[in-house]
């Protein structure tokens, strides 16, 4: 009887505290790095969710490949400015009348319950 009242006692518990949603949806965040002289900025800011990881990693890829498009569309006249790939985005980089500056966007796709602004995580 007192078995049978604790596995009892366990369900009713998990179904009120344990987490019965797990993780339901895929958040796709975007990190902003900003370096001049004028400004150093960093920051994350949500995208868009997803039902599943895949689905955000889709559109993960989009926004790199979009954000490189757009980054060499801003400085295709300028030969100092550099774009390249990172491993979860893009940056460009140089020297823009004789002032340097630097500019990051990348993506990661974490779990809802994920804020990478509480974290102490290295994306890159």
């Amino acid at each position: 009887m007192k078995k049978k009242l604790f596995l009892i006692s366990i369900a009713i518990f998990c179904f009120f505290a344990c987490d019965r949603k797990a993780v339901h949806s895929w958040v796709l965040w975007k990190r902003t790095i900003v370096q001049s002289q004028y400004r150093n900025t960093d920051q994350w800011e949500t995208q868009k969710a997803f039902p599943t990881s895949s689905e955000c990693m889709k559109q993960r890829d989009t926004r790199i490949k979009n954000d490189r498009a757009a980054f060499e569309n801003l400085w295709k006249d300028k030969k100092d400015i550099k774009v390249e790939d990172i491993k979860t985005g893009v940056s460009y980089s140089g020297n823009l009348e004789g002032r340097y500056l630097s500019r990051t966007h990348s993506y990661t796709c974490l779990p809802e319950a994920v804020d990478p602004n509480k974290a102490i995580v290295n994306f890159e």
